[in-house]
């Protein structure tokens, strides 16, 4: 009876996990959607709880690529555990950008669709002020030539 329990002793230990070398980070990788109120409360810094996991996107294994395959415009929150910690990351996909264009003076910059055009009709603003297009630079200015004068 003894043999018995020692080799079922002895073979518990060889089957148990090696919690020094074992895994630190969850399987997967969770990808919510988010509403836009919902993330303008993570952009200004409130942390996500489990009222933001409602809409589940897509998941993947945590050790492959960042994404399979390409989100759709919208705002997400990537959720997965490292070590005992939660990490989250708030995630917008948008349907234009802005590229900074540096001519060590003014803030000029130009707008783009996810094609890559040109998209010389956009609302731009700073400061609650607008910004109207250059059509002789093909920018967006951030001062215009009547500020320049003065």
């Amino acid at each position: 009876m003894r043999l018995l329990l020692l080799c079922l002793f002895v073979s518990t230990i060889s089957y148990a996990q090696d919690l020094t070398t074992g895994r630190r980070s969850s399987y997967f990788t969770f990808v919510y959607k988010l509403t836009n109120p919902e993330a303008e409360k993570l952009h200004k810094n409130q942390k996500p709880s489990q009222a933001y996991c409602h809409s589940l996107h897509t998941l993947y294994p945590t050790d492959s690529a960042r994404f399979q395959n390409e989100l759709p415009v919208g705002h997400y929150l990537v959720l997965k555990t490292i070590s005992d910690k939660l990490h989250y990351e708030l995630v917008s996909v948008n349907n234009i950008s802005l590229h900074l264009l540096h001519n060590q003076r003014d803030l000029l910059f130009t707008v783009s669709d996810r094609g890559g055009e040109e998209v010389k009709n956009a609302k731009a603003e700073i400061r609650n002020r607008n910004i109207a297009y250059s059509k002789k630079d093909n920018v967006f200015p951030s001062t215009d030539e009547r500020d320049s004068n003065n």
